[in-house]
């Protein structure tokens, strides 16, 4: 008899609920909560109602457990943006930061649903990486259903490409990271996100960019909302023969309008502040 594979042993304990999957989301919800800056007692509490929900595999909208930063400034620009977006479902741009309350930067979902929610009255989905071989599908996969995420395997990321344009045809909101990883500074952008940006451009899906980062002097979190330009993006699929030179430019055009409304430390790989000022392809060529 062959011994059973991680994935086998994985798929039976989500069949059949055991202590060691109960142990396994205590750990990952104790490792996101211990990580980042210190939330306060009220917050903690959120954080645990939130928790119990996903257990029991009940819905968990992110917007509705905000409290989770109580004691945490919020600093907010660009809200005209969103005004326009009432009622529209939206592709939502954001820099993958590890800084502020929480591990991993995990404080910008809780703040973002809820102010976009309140203004546009759309939830974000947001795409959530998933890895089967290992334990963390222990882990993720409960949370990526209460919080009616998107999951994106590791590797090509085809099946969750599909499942983003699927929640474009339901007109659900989207948050992708166009970074991938996350980092304290913006690395450069992956051309699979420009390809999904581009497809959004092309069936007149609002784009917004989120420049989110933490003020750890002020104890302030900070969200500024842009606007892209769809139709700048879609010229931008066709300057090149090559297909993933189009994508890109596209995504370096995203994360440059992110780093325009970041402190020049935060930059990173996205330096380059004429980039948005003058949008042209043929600067876009030869910035990268």
């Amino acid at each position: 008899m062959s011994n059973p594979t991680v994935g086998s042993i994985i798929t039976a304990m989500k069949e059949s609920p055991t202590w060691v999957q109960r142990r396994v989301l205590d750990v990952g919800y104790h490792y996101v909560l211990a990580g980042g800056e210190a939330i306060t007692d009220l917050g903690k509490i959120f954080f645990e109602l939130m928790v119990g929900k996903i257990k029991k595999g009940e819905k968990t909208p992110l917007s509705e457990y905000f409290g989770v930063l109580n004691g945490f400034g919020l600093a907010i620009e660009g809200l005209d943006s969103l005004k326009m977006l009432t009622g529209k479902n939206a592709l939502y741009l954001s820099n993958h930061t590890e800084n502020g309350p929480l591990r991993n930067g995990h404080w910008k979902l809780f703040a973002t649903n809820y102010v976009v929610k309140e203004i546009t009255e759309k939830e974000i989905r947001w795409t959530y990486g998933q890895d089967r071989s290992t334990g963390q599908e222990l882990f993720r996969e409960p949370v990526t259903k209460s919080v009616n995420a998107i999951p994106v395997r590791e590797g090509t990321g085809i099946a969750g490409i599909r499942e983003i344009l699927k929640a474009f045809q339901s007109q659900d909101s989207v948050g992708l990271y166009p970074e991938g990883d996350g980092r304290k500074e913006l690395i450069k952008g992956d051309p699979k996100a420009g390809g999904i940006i581009y497809h959004a451009a092309i069936k007149g899906i609002p784009i917004v960019a989120i420049s989110a980062w933490f003020e750890k002097e002020k104890n302030v979190c900070h969200l500024n909302f842009a606007l892209l330009d769809n139709t700048f993006i879609k010229s931008m699929g066709n300057v090149s023969s090559n297909r993933d030179d189009n994508r890109q430019r596209i995504v370096d055009y995203a994360m440059t309008a992110i780093s325009q409304n970041m402190p020049s430390q935060l930059r990173g790989y996205y330096q380059l502040d004429d980039l948005l000022v003058n949008p042209a392809p043929t600067t876009l060529r030869s910035g990268h």
